[in-house]
């Protein structure tokens, strides 16, 4: 399931999809540029008599995309502090990215929490503009830790908070566990060769049985089922 985001704050979309896309924990913004939601203008650029682009400002058109960034985000209902990815695209690598490069710097001052970026030159873009972001950014949703596991099994968290038993490995034949790999109906106890063992407490109560010790003083196992007792105290069986 997920969730589209138009919002009349940033400049409208150049072609057929929204702002951003919520999927799960993440924001997915579609790729921006800097030109003015109110106006359609692009910050800073300078055109001829004829409407051609002769000069352009990456300073104001970088600062006007990022605010339109943040125009996207605060309208998914998430931060700007909330980016973790950010790719950026410009038309003149040679000759701007020390400009915007100086700019993300004043919105980004700490490496430690600014989002990672990757930077691209191109030849163009759809529109007069010489930057456009494309940015990935979380709904500020944490994630449900997993618990510290329990047994063999162990335990995690389910979404309401709470935990749930992960299936049980096989447990090795140490002599005092309950095999947790058999069927319900054939439940394995074991004992150290006390009379009564040391009783395991994953054992269930049919389960449980007055067992002797072997004549060379290890412990035996009995195999009893909810509706059959354990075998007797001294009574022989069949070795496995």
């Amino acid at each position: 399931m997920s969730d589209a985001i138009q919002t009349g704050t940033a400049p409208p979309p150049v072609g057929s999809y929204p702002h951003a896309r919520r999927v799960g924990e993440l924001l997915l913004l579609s790729g921006i540029g800097p030109r003015d939601p109110a106006t359609g203008t692009v910050p800073g650029n300078v055109a001829d008599a004829d409407g051609a682009l002769i000069a352009y400002d990456i300073v104001a058109q970088t600062r006007a995309v990022f605010a339109n960034v943040r125009a996207v985000l605060e309208a998914s209902g998430a931060r700007w502090e909330d980016l973790v990815d950010v790719t950026v695209y410009l038309t003149d690598m040679a000759g701007d990215f020390a400009a915007y490069n100086a700019v993300w710097a004043e919105h980004f001052p700490d490496p430690a929490t600014a989002p990672c970026r990757t930077t691209l030159g191109v030849t163009a873009l759809p529109t007069p503009i010489a930057i456009e972001l494309k940015c990935i950014a979380t709904t500020g949703r944490q994630p449900t830790p997993l618990s510290r596991a329990a047994g063999e099994g162990g335990t995690v968290g389910n979404a309401d908070g709470g935990v749930r038993a992960t299936p049980h490995a096989p447990v090795p034949d140490d002599g005092d566990h309950l095999a947790t790999d058999a069927p319900p109906s054939a439940l394995t106890c074991r004992s150290r060769g006390t009379p009564s063992g040391p009783a395991s407490p994953f054992a269930p109560a049919s389960c449980i049985s007055s067992l002797a010790p072997s004549p060379a003083g290890g412990g035996r196992e009995t195999s009893a089922t909810p509706t059959q007792s354990a075998r007797s105290a001294g009574q022989p069986e069949t070795p496995r």
